[in-house]
C-alpha cells in the first residue's frame, strides 16, 4: 500500500460509515419517517379530494341526465295525449258537419223549401258554422244562412267541380281553407253533392266551419311560446292552427314549416306517431305527435318545445347542482383543513428531524475543530473491527498527544490554546488520506484510523504529519510538538476501548523517550516486539 496517501476510499470506510452512521440515523429516524409518512398523507388527501369531487359530479351528472330523460318522456306523453284529444274533437266536429250536409242534401231532393226553413234555424249558430249554403246545378247560391251570399256563384271553386264529378253523392268533400276578412280566421269548406230524383247532379250543400272553432278548446292548454296545434292536409296547407301566442293562421315560420314537413313525411308511412324534431330557425328541440284523419285526408298535429316544458327537470337540475356544489365545498373544506394540518405536522416533523440530526451531529462532533469526537471514533472503530475481521485485512490506529501544550494555556491563555488545537485538527484532517478517519479524543489528544493499512505504513503517514505539525506550530510561535503511537490490530476480538487504551500506552512510550516522535507496534499480542 502507498503510505503517501492513496486517494481511493477503502471499501471498509464505506461499510463502516454505514454501520457507524446507524447510530446517527437513530437520532432522526423516527421524525424523518414521520415526515415522510405525512408527505404521503398529503398526497393521499389530495387524491381523495380529487376522487370525491369527481365522483360527486359524475353522480350529479347521472342524476341530471336521468331527470332529463324522465321529463322528456313526460312531455312526449302529454303531447301524445293532446294529439289524441284534438284528433277526437276534430273528428267529432267533422262528423257533425258531415251529418248536417247529409240531411240538407236529402232535403234538397224535394226542393229548396225545406232547406230554406232549416237554414233559417241555423242562422243563429255562428259559432260552429260560419255559413251554410245550397246551390243549384250551376253553382249559384239559392239559399244561405248569410242572405248576402244568395245569388253568388261557387262554380269556379275546385271543390265544386269535384262535387259535380262525384258519383253517388255519399262523399264529404273538404275544400281548401278560405281566407276571411281582417281580424277573422279562415274557414274550412265542406261540400256534399245534391242529386235529383233521377240521380243527376242538382247542386251542392256547403258548410263553412270556422278554423279557430276546431282548435279553440286548446286555448286553455299551455302550449308555451313555441308550441302549436294544427290541422293540415296532405299538401301541407294549414286548415287550423293555434300557437303559443294564441294567434291563428299566422304565416308559417321556418321551424313550423320544418315540423309540418317532418309530419307529412312520417304520415305517408304511419297514420300516427310521436317524434323529436330540431328547429331550423333556432336551436329548440320539439316533441311532435300527429294523427291522420284518413277519411278526409287531414292530419292533426301537436308540437311542444321540449326545452320550454322541462321546467321540472330544470328545478331538479338546479337542486342537484346546488347539492353537488355544497358537497364539493364541504369536501374541499375538509380537504383544505386536512392539508393545512398535515402540512403543519409535516413541517413540524421535518423541523424535529433536523433538530434531532443537528443535536446528534453535535453530540458526535468536536465543536472546536469540527472533527469527530471520541464517541464517533469508537463507533466507527467497532464497525471497522468487524469489517476487517471478516476480510482478513490489516487495520491500524494512531494516537497522539501535544507535547508541552499546558505551557501554551498557562503562558498564552486558553484562547491561544484553542487556536493551537485548531491548527492541529486542521493539519490532521488535511494531512491524512481520504480513506483515513481523524478525530479528537479530547483535550490535546487526537487519533486516526487507517483502514486496510499496516502499522508501518500508518507510521510513515503520521511521521510526515508530525514533521508538518512541528513546522506549522513553530511558525505560529507555539512550543508544541506531538508524540504519536501507532498499533496494528491483530486481535480482532478486542473491543474499541481496549484498543484505544493500547494505542494510548504506545503513545506514552513516545513521550517517555523524549516526545516529538512516532512509535509503532503491531499489537498488544506481540509483547516481545520492539517499538519501531
Amino acid at each position: 500500500m502507498d503510505p503517501g496517501g492513496a486517494d481511493r476510499p477503502a471499501p471498509g470506510v464505506r461499510a463502516a460509515a454505514r454501520q457507524g452512521g446507524a447510530a446517527q440515523d437513530l437520532g432522526g429516524a423516527r421524525p424523518g419517517r414521520a415526515a415522510a409518512r405525512l408527505g404521503r398523507a398529503l398526497l393521499l388527501v389530495a387524491l381523495a379530494w380529487l376522487v370525491s369531487v369527481g365522483a360527486t359530479w359524475v353522480y350529479v351528472q347521472q342524476r341530471v341526465e336521468a331527470s332529463y330523460e324522465r321529463s322528456l318522456r313526460r312531455v312526449e306523453s302529454e303531447t301524445r295525449d293532446l294529439s289524441a284529444l284534438l284528433h277526437a274533437q276534430i273528428v267529432e266536429s267533422l262528423t257533425a258537419a258531415a251529418d248536417l250536409t247529409r240531411v240538407l242534401a236529402s232535403g234538397a231532393r224535394t226542393g229548396p223549401g225545406p232547406v230554406r226553413a232549416l237554414l233559417e234555424n241555423l242562422r243563429s249558430d255562428r259559432v260552429s258554422y260560419r255559413r251554410v249554403s245550397l246551390t243549384d246545378a250551376r253553382g249559384v247560391v239559392i239559399a244561405s244562412t248569410d242572405p248576402a251570399r244568395v245569388g253568388t256563384s261557387l262554380s269556379r271553386r275546385a271543390e265544386f267541380e269535384r262535387a259535380r264529378a262525384e258519383r253517388g253523392g255519399a262523399a264529404l268533400i273538404v275544400g281548401k281553407p278560405l281566407a276571411a276578412g281582417k281580424g277573422r280566421s279562415s274557414s274550412i269548406p265542406l261540400l256534399r253533392r245534391v242529386a235529383g230524383p233521377d240521380g243527376a247532379f242538382d247542386g251542392v250543400v256547403e258548410v263553412l266551419i270556422a278554423a279557430d272553432h276546431l282548435v279553440r278548446q286548446f286555448d286553455a292548454i299551455d302550449l308555451g311560446e313555441l308550441g302549436m296545434v294544427a290541422l293540415v292536409d296532405l299538401d301541407g296547407a294549414a286548415y287550423a292552427r293555434s300557437d303559443g301566442a294564441r294567434s291563428t293562421d299566422r304565416p308559417d315560420g321556418p321551424a313550423e314549416a320544418s315540423i309540418v314537413a317532418a309530419v307529412l313525411e312520417r304520415a305517408r308511412i304511419s297514420a300516427w306517431g310521436t317524434f323529436g324534431q330540431a328547429g331550423d330557425a333556432q336551436p329548440v328541440g320539439y316533441v311532435v305527435s300527429y294523427r291522420s284523419i284518413e277519411r278526409h285526408g287531414l292530419i292533426v298535429l301537436v308540437a311542444k318545445s321540449a326545452d320550454e316544458f322541462l321546467d321540472q327537470h330544470a328545478l331538479f337540475r338546479r337542486d342537484w347542482i346546488s347539492t353537488g356544489a355544497v358537497i364539493t365545498a364541504l369536501v374541499s373544506l375538509v380537504g383544505l383543513l386536512s392539508l393545512i394540518y398535515l402540512r403543519h405536522e409535516r413541517r413540524s416533523a421535518k423541523a424535529l428531524a433536523q433538530a434531532f440530526a443537528r443535536e446528534h451531529a453535535n453530540a458526535r462532533t468536536d465543536p472546536l475543530t469540527g472533527l469527530p469526537n471520541r464517541r464517533a471514533f469508537l463507533d466507527l472503530l467497532a464497525a471497522q473491527i468487524e469489517y476487517h475481521r471478516r476480510r482478513g485485512e490489516p487495520l491500524s490506529i494512531a494516537y497522539f498527544d501535544c507535547d508541552r501544550f499546558k505551557q501554551v494555556n498557562d503562558r498564552l491563555g486558553h484562547e491561544a490554546g484553542d487556536r493551537c488545537l485548531l491548527l492541529v485538527g486542521t493539519a490532521l484532517s488535511e494531512g491524512l488520506r481520504r480513506s483515513d478517519y481523524p478525530c479528537r479524543i479530547g483535550g490535546d489528544e487526537f487519533a486516526a484510523l487507517f483502514p486496510s493499512t499496516a502499522s508501518g505504513d500508518a507510521a510513515l503517514v503520521m511521521e510526515r504529519l508530525r514533521a508538518r505539525l512541528a513546522r506549522t506550530l513553530a511558525a505560529e510561535g507555539f512550543p508544541v510538538t506531538v508524540s504519536v503511537g501507532v498499533i496494528e490490530v491483530v486481535d480482532f476480538d478486542a473491543g474499541p476501548e481496549a484498543l484505544l487504551t493500547e494505542v494510548d500506552s504506545v503513545m506514552y512510550q513516545a513521550k517517555r523517550t523524549g516526545g516529538n516522535r512516532v512509535v509503532a507496534m503491531p499489537s498488544a499480542k506481540r509483547r516481545g516486539a520492539a517499538p519501531a
